[in-house]
């Protein structure tokens, strides 16, 4: 449990030469019902890693699909207790990672405490919080390492060289890093650019590294991973769930991961 469930499965990869598929999945989308069974059918298709966003009326970061199935959750009530809830539903029935990830703000009202009280309590593997940057955060992700939580922290093509070590010293889980500079769903333009610049990154850190933003296609997911150790896919996974149905999109997601394989 904890970041020690994280661990097993980079080993595992890593022993057969297989590359971590995670996926993104606004809890609450398109009904926390609907969350629950896409979560277990996720985990029966080739995901190694489930990331389940808190809804967000604000989010800086992500594009008009995430957007647009945070405001569906939002509006059917979605809060943080009831993300805690469906996790403590679905943890016994799932033999993957499953980590939070949500703006700062929501944690903040839920109460930091109360967050690492419920979310151990609910089987929550640890924490993905994209605007608390590590010279912020150093406090909280601190707590997270002492509670066997693991922590995603981000790098950018933009991220300065001198603070590449810092995320690096408070990530415990894997290094998160966005593949453009923009939103999430925006299109890649440079796959050989972003290969080049995951290529430098993994020789100056000492975790994993997954690539997040723009992936669409089994094609670029081959690309980035001759690179990195993985790739997060989510804007892409939730586009067709909204068009094509979930049963179609796990089905897509399933053919991907045996891309990777």
């Amino acid at each position: 449990m904890g970041r020690d469930l994280l661990y097993k499965k980079f080993s595992e990869a890593q022993r057969g030469k297989k590359k971590i598929l995670a996926v993104y999945i606004t809890a609450g989308f398109p009904s926390l019902n609907d969350t629950v069974c896409i979560v277990k059918e996720l985990a029966k298709n080739g995901v190694d890693i489930v990331e389940l966003g808190m809804p967000f009326s604000d989010p800086i970061a992500d594009g008009p699909v995430i957007q647009k199935t945070s405001t569906r959750a939002l509006e059917s009530g979605v809060k943080l207790k009831d993300l805690m809830k469906m996790c403590s539903e679905v943890k016994n029935e799932v033999n993957v990672p499953l980590l939070l990830m949500s703006y700062f703000n929501p944690i903040l009202k839920y109460g930091i405490e109360n967050l690492f009280r419920d979310a151990g309590n609910a089987g929550i593997d640890g924490f993905i919080i994209p605007d608390l940057p590590p010279e912020e955060g150093k406090e909280f992700y601190r707590m997270c390492k002492k509670l066997n939580f693991a922590t995603v922290l981000f790098l950018s093509p933009l991220t300065p060289p001198s603070r590449i070590n810092l995320v690096d010293k408070l990530t415990t889980g894997f290094i998160y890093y966005i593949s453009i500079t923009g939103i999430t769903g925006s299109r890649i333009n440079d796959l050989i650019e972003v290969v080049k610049k995951v290529k430098l990154i993994k020789e100056k850190v000492h975790h994993p590294v997954l690539v997040g933003f723009g992936i669409s296609s089994a094609d670029e997911a081959r690309n980035i991973c001759s690179a990195s150790d993985g790739i997060i896919v989510g804007s892409a996974f939730l586009r067709k769930v909204e068009e094509e149905g979930a049963e179609r999109a796990v089905r897509w997601i399933k053919e991907l991961a045996g891309s990777l394989q």
